[in-house]
């Protein structure tokens, strides 16, 4: 492969579909993991080579996933002279080295595709996108499609149709969030929207389906909920 200004690289962990097209491709054979089509959040970028070179193979490596769920490790790049920013078209998929004694191991992969090799339509989940849900989620419910989660006084959701790379049942950005003065101890779903129990009021999030059109009004102020198991619907 030749460049101009440099190539940038990223990579992600996945969770291979029964149907994914690299399960027929040595080395990898059939999925191990738990199939879901999950893609983590990618790395930040490295390998990035800077000024001309007229033809070189670029050496990738980094360190395999210790989850169980994971099989596999997706290898993406940049076109020539936007190793910085992105975006980062698909390369190719390797197989996640398996731990050993409970410790990462590495992997390594030889590059020299040129960018017309690249899959422009599959493009690295970067800036949190696919991240997993925060820690200590609760209250767990399914409202537009989307799912949502509750952390202390935070309503989390996640990404769903946004995601475009991955499985969007298990990406949740964290900049899909409502905050609210009290702890929420429960969320329902209902036909007009998702009702908000907090220890103090009662609030709903409204509109849908694209995420920028939610929104959070009070409901019940003065109103609030001690426990998930104090109401009956």
């Amino acid at each position: 492969m030749s460049w101009t200004k440099g190539d940038g690289y990223v990579y992600a962990y996945k969770a291979r579909l029964a149907n994914d097209i690299y399960n027929t491709t040595a080395p990898l054979g059939p999925p191990t993991g738990s199939q879901s089509g999950l893609v983590t959040t990618a790395s930040l970028p490295f390998i990035m080579p800077t000024g001309a070179n007229t033809g070189s193979v670029n050496t990738v490596s980094g360190l395999g996933s210790t989850d169980p769920q994971i099989d596999t490790v997706v290898i993406f790049r940049s076109t020539d002279g936007f190793q910085n920013g992105g975006p980062y078209p698909f390369v190719t998929e390797i197989a996640n080295p398996a731990p050993i004694g409970g410790a990462a191991q590495p992997w390594s992969y030889q590059d020299f595709q040129p960018d017309t090799a690249l899959n422009p339509l599959i493009e690295a989940p970067v800036d949190d996108e696919n991240d997993p849900p925060p820690a200590g989620a609760i209250n767990a419910v399914l409202h537009f499609g989307r799912i949502w989660v509750s952390v202390g006084s935070v309503v989390f959701v996640s990404g769903e149709p946004d995601t475009v790379t991955g499985n969007g049942s298990e990406a949740f950005p964290p900049a899909n969030n409502w905050v609210f003065p009290s702890n929420v101890t429960r969320l329902l779903p209902t036909p007009t929207g998702l009702i908000i129990f907090t220890t103090s009021d009662i609030f709903g999030i409204f509109g849908g389906p694209s995420i920028a059109s939610f929104y959070s009004q009070p409901l019940v102020p003065g109103v609030g909920l001690l426990s998930w198991n104090a109401l009956d619907s």
